[in-house]
């Protein structure tokens, strides 16, 4: 998880990553195969399941992180990071 992290040095503190590495969450998320991915909206819902290894510039999975990063939190809009490096 380090070398992925590493790609965003300057991400927002409201965009969380998480690493089950006791695999704990795996009743409270359903989960089926390793790796998943898990987006949630501002008010904490799950919107999108990534099951498998994902090719993240794939133009549907762009599509879903942009309109989370889009919505508006109390904090106003959440701010776009490059990963362009």
């Amino acid at each position: 998880i380090e070398k992925f992290l590493k790609k965003f040095p300057n991400r927002p503190s409201n965009i969380v990553f998480a690493l089950d590495e006791k695999g704990e969450a795996k009743g409270l998320f359903n989960t089926i195969k390793v790796p998943e991915t898990f987006l949630f909206n501002a008010q904490k819902i799950t919107t999108n399941k990534f099951v498998g290894p994902q090719n993240w510039e794939k133009t549907y999975i762009v599509s879903a992180i942009s309109s989370l990063i889009n919505q508006s939190t109390p904090q106003g809009p959440i701010k776009a990071i490059s990963t362009n490096q």
